[in-house]
């Protein structure tokens, strides 16, 4: 029993099984996310790409997930969406950066590369994503992708199973590549049917939390 632990270990032994048994508890969706999404003025620069390499063009509009999975639309009731409203209205809205192409390997053959933001921007995307994780704490799939538990901000833009084949496509892009600037002013809460692109379903305003319904669909032709 944890009764036989010292006082401060048994805290620590409740406090770990209850953030367990929250997560456990936590209803989630691969149909439902958090995310930044690239405003559509910029599509021309990054659909191109996609449309021959993502995997996931069809489904997906270019975005930055920051809480994914996250709770099915059956359950995304008004508590959720004033949680996320608290935890983005005391964040000033930003200009983001995008200015390289760099890439993730998942082994020796298979890599997915990326927009990637300016280390300055990285930082911005790591503050609202933080805020979003301490409101929603069972939600932690961003922050361990990675080894080193840090949130790393991307806009997927392909996969290749050739390292060698990605960076002459990287050096090809880089070559007409400009940066890419952009406010985040909010963040959209997206879901999608079983076999349906993802949609807008709400947009929370950073600096005051605002929620606006936007019902706006995912168009992926060019």
């Amino acid at each position: 029993s944890d009764r036989c632990l010292p006082t401060s270990r048994r805290h620590g032994f409740s406090r770990k099984v209850m953030a367990a048994t929250q997560k456990a508890a936590a209803p989630k969706a691969h149909t439902s996310a958090v995310a930044f999404l690239l405003p559509e003025r910029h599509y021309e620069v990054v659909q191109p790409i996609r449309q021959v390499h993502d995997k996931a063009f069809a489904r997906w509009m270019p975005h930055i997930n920051l809480l994914y999975p996250f709770v099915p639309e059956a359950s995304l009731s008004q508590t959720i969406l004033d949680r996320l409203e608290g935890a983005l209205g005391g964040i000033a809205p930003r200009l983001v950066h995008f200015d390289r192409i760099s890439h993730f390997a998942h082994g020796s053959r298979s890599f997915t590369f990326f927009l990637q933001p300016s280390n300055e921007s990285i930082e911005v995307f790591r503050e609202v994503q933080s805020a979003l994780y301490a409101a929603f704490p069972a939600y932690n799939e961003q922050n361990t992708k990675g080894s080193d538990g840090l949130f790393h901000p991307h806009i997927t833009l392909g996969q290749f199973s050739s390292k060698f084949s990605m960076q002459a496509k990287i050096t090809e892009i880089m070559e007409t590549f400009r940066p890419i600037s952009c406010d985040l002013s909010h963040v959209s809460v997206i879901t999608r049917g079983q076999n349906t692109p993802f949609a807008v379903y709400r947009e929370v305003r950073l600096g005051t939390g605002k929620q606006l319904l936007a019902p706006t669909k995912y168009l992926p032709a060019i």
